[in-house]
């Protein structure tokens, strides 16, 4: 992957304004995304935690993800 920015010393400089935004909103949506399947994992697994369904197969899959 190119680089978008230069850095000089405490300076950075950007090369193409306009593909440095739009690669900066995809990462933001993938980074965002991330975090919201984080969330739902978390809450999937304490719900099954509190049903005492952790010996069962999903349970071992969606603990992987996380």
């Amino acid at each position: 992957m190119k680089r978008m920015t230069k850095k000089n010393g405490k300076e950075i400089y950007v090369c193409d304004e306009k593909k440095a935004l739009e690669r900066l909103a995809q990462f933001e949506d993938f980074f965002f995304d991330l975090i919201q399947d984080q969330k739902e994992i978390s809450q999937q697994i304490t719900m099954m935690q509190n049903e005492m369904r952790t010996k069962q197969y999903r349970y071992r899959e969606i603990s992987a993800q996380k």
